[in-house]
């Protein structure tokens, strides 16, 4: 998905923007007792269950909207945090038609597997009660810099909690590791935040060192980057969209990475060398 500070800087060109199942604009965030027959929802609208926000469904949703948008073989993926797995899969599934690909705040080249002791696994009673702390922490570990006009809780956290729990939950994709990453070819973009609480560094520059071709640059804010040093992001999708990069691996299906091997003066250089 992109956020609006990016689609908005590049309207001379078509834009495809999209929230996943339960994010954002999309009507399912705002059905609270959906799953269970509570009462206030749509009759029009389906009981969904917690399969509904599996990865795969996730995919199936993403591939149907790629296939309906994309008009030409010319196509820029964007995505940030879940939604670059996403990005990947979708790469990986049509590569005839991707062109480029921008990845931020993602991680490493890693297959995806839920916490086996969260926040989530709590009932969903009782995280609606803890609603009010939850809030507070996400603000704290989201951003690293203060946003310059107030969010209300709706901006920050806008997927209820109940389908927050199904979403974490149904982080499952054991197909993404490293040799998957390794076979993606098109030049891929990647950013991350500096302070970035969720994702480290050190992950990001595994993944720049897996991609065949990537270039990693390292932003002075936190995991919401594309707001944060959205003048920074705008600048660099622009710079990559109209330039190229080199192939700095080899295109290797069996290439597994040691992400121990990345050093904190590596980390350090990278971090020197970004914006």
């Amino acid at each position: 998905a992109v956020v609006s500070t990016q689609s908005g800087h590049y309207g001379r060109d078509r834009t495809v923007a999209f929230d996943m199942f339960g994010h954002g604009h999309h009507h399912a965030h705002t059905q609270e007792g959906r799953g269970d027959g509570a009462e206030g929802a749509p009759a029009t609208q389906p009981q969904h269950t917690r399969f509904d926000y599996t990865f795969e469904q996730f995919c199936y949703d993403a591939l149907a909207l790629f296939d309906r948008y994309t008009v030409s073989h010319d196509n820029i993926l964007v995505g940030h945090s879940y939604g670059t797995s996403l990005c990947t899969l979708v790469c990986h599934e049509r590569s005839t038609k991707i062109r480029k690909m921008v990845l931020m705040s993602g991680g490493g080249p890693y297959a995806l597997l839920p916490d086996s002791v969260s926040l989530f696994c709590l009932p969903s009673r009782l995280l609606t009660c803890l609603k009010p702390l939850i809030l507070t922490v996400f603000k704290r570990v989201t951003w690293y810099k203060r946003p310059k006009t107030k969010l209300h809780d709706a901006e920050l956290l806008s997927v209820n909690l109940r389908v927050l729990k199904y979403i974490m939950k149904g982080q499952v994709w054991a197909d993404g590791d490293e040799a998957y990453h390794s076979s993606i070819n098109c030049p891929v973009l990647l950013l991350v935040g500096k302070h970035d609480k969720f994702i480290q560094v050190s992950d990001e520059i595994a993944m720049n060192l897996i991609l065949p071709q990537s270039v990693l640059h390292i932003l002075e804010g936190g995991h919401m980057v594309p707001l944060e040093c959205h003048s920074d992001v705008n600048r660099l999708i622009t710079s990559f969209i109209n330039s190229d990069i080199p192939t700095h691996i080899e295109n290797n299906r069996d290439t597994v990475f040691d992400k121990s091997k990345v050093s904190e003066e590596e980390v350090e250089v990278y971090v020197n060398k970004s914006v």
